[in-house]
């Protein structure tokens, strides 16, 4: 489940990136979506880069 979730929010992520919309713009037209989900998820995202992320390494 977490994996899921984790990898539905990488694709969300690079369908902004592709997107050329400001956060808020992408954000408002996503159901469900808030500015600050996004901030949320694109932090666990950069952090993924400097570190491994501890959640997923944890047996489901």
């Amino acid at each position: 489940m977490k994996l899921e979730k984790f990898e539905r929010w990488k694709s969300r992520m690079a369908d902004y990136e592709a997107s050329g919309e400001t956060i808020a713009q992408w954000c408002s037209k996503q159901e469900g979506i808030t500015v600050y989900q996004f901030h949320y998820w694109r932090k666990k995202f950069k952090n993924e880069r400097n570190h491994q992320v501890p959640y997923l390494d944890q047996p489901q």
